[in-house]
């Protein structure tokens, strides 16, 4: 089992992996990560509402820094599913690295999902300010996944950054 690592703003779940489903990874197999950012709609306001969100990263194995995309597709996925997707493939092919937040339904983001859920839409109501939005806090997240991405300067690199995302996991 492994005991999560946790700053301020990040815990780390795991450190930089090859991608390997059957345990003998080919060479050039990418490398992934995962880690939790935290996103507060209102750092000012309301220190207390703060969710954590696990992200995860994906990297070529040679040629990196790398430009990245953020993306909503393949977070959950199996090691064997990722190395298949063909946004994937295309990225490893290109040396584009991924940031892949886990973004869901707020009532299902973990543990503290619903709580969060329900004191943004009491701040909502309160204050009528769009940063207590689901569609807010889902274009925070990806903001922040590309912020943490960054911080990994010997995988990520600032500079171009795509991003991509569909209904309301897309940006906003």
């Amino acid at each position: 089992s492994m005991v999560a690592l946790c700053g301020s703003s990040a815990c780390i779940i795991s450190w930089w992996n090859i991608i390997s489903p059957s345990g003998n990874a080919p060479i050039g197999s990418p490398f992934s990560r995962m880690f939790e950012i935290s996103i507060t709609p209102s750092p000012q306001d309301d220190p207390d509402l703060t969710l954590r969100v696990p992200v995860r990263l994906i990297a070529p194995a040679v040629g990196c820094p790398c430009d990245f995309i953020v993306s909503h597709s393949g977070f959950n996925a199996t090691d064997e599913a990722i190395l298949a997707d063909d946004l994937t493939q295309w990225a490893m092919q290109n040396r584009v690295a991924l940031a892949i937040p886990g973004v869901a339904p707020l009532a299902e983001s973990g543990p503290d999902g619903a709580a969060f859920a329900e004191g943004l839409n009491t701040r909502l109501t309160d204050t009528g300010d769009v940063r207590f939005t689901a569609l807010y806090v889902w274009g925070l997240t990806y903001i922040r996944a590309a912020t943490a991405a960054i911080a990994e300067a010997e995988m990520f690199r600032s500079g171009r950054v795509g991003a991509h995302g569909r209904s309301r996991a897309g940006i906003a």
